[in-house]
């Protein structure tokens, strides 16, 4: 096969722009035959390059992200700006790089939903739970959605705690982070949801052109006494040089730091100007569903399994949490959770 075609195949199927260095090692091909083609594929319109000098990188339209920015960042303690910071949470093959699965806290019903009518729910940053990023998400249009997810393997009794209630359903979603990206690509239409019943509109939605879809690390603000922004982090990395979280471009990329123990990553949807939705909802196909691992939480009521055969016409892939059965009963059981 052609080289440019090749690396046009190549380019395509990354889920974000690619370096010259990065396509030559992928293609095991020299640097100065990447070049030649690349010059081809951009003389032709077939690609677009963003960034300058060493740093340009190279993707198709569909896989630029959505800050569109020329900027591309690797080292976060250099960030001075809300174009670095968002270009460098955005660029998801780095932030995820050392991540197999992203796994979401949630409740059986949610799950039932998921499967059986094979969408999935977003919400609008107002009803997020830090109070921080809901002061800047009630100034912001219905324009921006997230659906929020963990990058870490290892259970957290705290994200248990906070979101997969009530306990007797709680479960886990794992998702393999290859098929994530593969699923984020393959969308095509963003439809309206309710945030009330949650359930999706399908006469109601927007093609990509008037809507974008990514995935992006979340950072996390740490203010000293005197409530002055001391430094930002991200992944066991430290800037202590950017200050301007309020901006409100960062919207959706930034959390106090007391949330830093969620590791978050969002699925994210921006609608266009003039799309005024109150939530929404994107498909989930098959390959997504049957990728899954549901986990039964630390004190999930009967046997996980045979609830799951109930209400579907289809088995799925299980497990139970590693606090299974290990926790004690305390006065506040039966409380109200917010999810």
């Amino acid at each position: 096969m052609k080289l440019t075609n090749v690396i046009l195949e190549l380019i395509k199927e990354s889920s974000n722009p690619l370096s010259r260095r990065e396509i030559a090692y992928i293609s095991n091909c020299s640097e100065a035959a990447v070049s030649k083609s690349l010059k081809e594929l951009l003389d032709k319109g077939q690609i677009v390059n963003i960034g300058t000098g060493r740093q340009v990188k190279y993707g198709v339209e569909q896989n630029i992200p959505i800050y569109q920015t020329n900027v591309y960042v690797t080292d976060f303690k250099k960030i001075e700006n809300a174009n670095e910071l968002i270009s460098y949470l955005c660029n998801i093959n780095d932030r995820l790089k050392n991540t197999s699965s992203l796994c979401q806290y949630t409740n059986l019903n949610a799950v039932l939903n998921i499967i059986s009518n094979g969408y999935w729910y977003l919400g609008s940053p107002q009803n997020m739970n830090d109070g921080l990023e809901l002061q800047r998400g009630l100034n912001t249009k219905d324009n921006i959605f997230f659906s929020s997810f963990m990058a870490e393997q290892k259970e957290s009794i705290a994200m248990w705690s906070m979101y997969a209630q009530p306990w007797k359903d709680g479960v886990m979603i794992s998702i393999p982070v290859k098929v994530f990206k593969q699923w984020i690509r393959d969308i095509k239409v963003v439809y309206s949801a309710d945030p009330r019943t949650k359930m999706v509109d399908r006469g109601t939605f927007v093609y990509l052109d008037q809507a974008k879809i990514s995935v992006t690390r979340v950072a996390y603000s740490n203010q000293g006494a005197n409530e002055e922004i001391e430094n930002i982090n991200c992944g066991g990395a430290t800037n202590y040089v950017f200050k301007l979280i309020d901006d409100l471009s960062l919207i959706g990329y930034i959390k106090d730091d007391a949330w830093s123990y969620e590791k978050e990553v969002r699925l994210r949807v921006d609608l266009g100007h003039g799309i005024h939705y109150k939530a929404v909802a994107i498909d989930v196909p098959e390959y997504v569903i049957d990728s899954m691992i549901i986990t039964k939480g630390p004190r999930f009521d009967g046997d996980l399994m045979n609830r799951l055969e109930d209400e579907l016409d289809r088995k799925m892939k299980t497990q139970s949490s590693l606090f299974f059965d290990k926790l004690k009963y305390t006065p506040c059981d039966g409380c109200s959770y917010r999810g």
